[in-house]
C-alpha cells in the first residue's frame, strides 16, 4: 500500500499542475496558520513606518 502511494506521488511530482497545487496549498496553509501573526507584524510595521516618518534624523 505504501509503495503504491509512493509511486502515485512520484508520478505526479513532475506535472506542472501538481506543483501549482502544492504551492497554493503551502501559501494558503501558511496564511491560515500564521494569519494572526502576520496581522500583528503588519501593525508593528505600520507603527514603525509612522514613527520613522515623524522622527527627525538629528
Amino acid at each position: 500500500m505504501f509503495l503504491k502511494a509512493k509511486d502515485w506521488i512520484m508520478g505526479r511530482i513532475g506535472e506542472r499542475t501538481s506543483l501549482d497545487g502544492l504551492g497554493l496549498i503551502a501559501v494558503c496553509g501558511s496564511v491560515i496558520l500564521f494569519g494572526g501573526l502576520a496581522k500583528l507584524a503588519a501593525w508593528v510595521g505600520l507603527a514603525w513606518g509612522i514613527y520613522t516618518l515623524v522622527k527627525s534624523e538629528s
